[in-house]
């Protein structure tokens, strides 16, 4: 028998013997209301003011922008399949970074194979 998640929840509370104060589903809503007034606004889609504040951004800020190209520092981004922690932590992935290194130290190795 399947149950809602806010009486999943509400169940394991008298188990821990902290039983929390919902007994009904508008119960719940209640007190997300209280909690942010954003979810009393259920089924309502609201207007997000992300243009007025673009449009005062855009017309105060325009006079400190720079008429300069932006130019980035870094060009070629080396081992950035090595910047999550399950690649850093791979052997086989290790052994690929000394084949590139090995590769790039080959004065006879094409870059652009690499």
């Amino acid at each position: 028998m399947a149950r809602h998640d806010w009486k999943v929840i509400r169940a394991l509370s008298e188990i821990l013997g902290v039983t929390l104060p919902y007994d009904k589903i508008s119960d719940v809503r209640s007190r997300l209301s209280e909690i942010s007034p954003t979810f009393s606004h259920t089924g309502v889609a609201e207007e997000s003011g992300f243009e007025e504040v673009a449009e005062q951004l855009s017309t105060s800020g325009a006079s400190n922008m720079s008429t300069e190209g932006i130019s980035p520092k870094l060009l070629r981004l080396r081992d950035f399949y090595m910047t999550d922690p399950i690649s850093r932590s791979s052997q086989t992935m290790a052994k690929c970074v000394l084949a590139v290194d090995e590769a790039d130290k080959n004065p006879y190795s094409k870059p652009e194979a690499l």
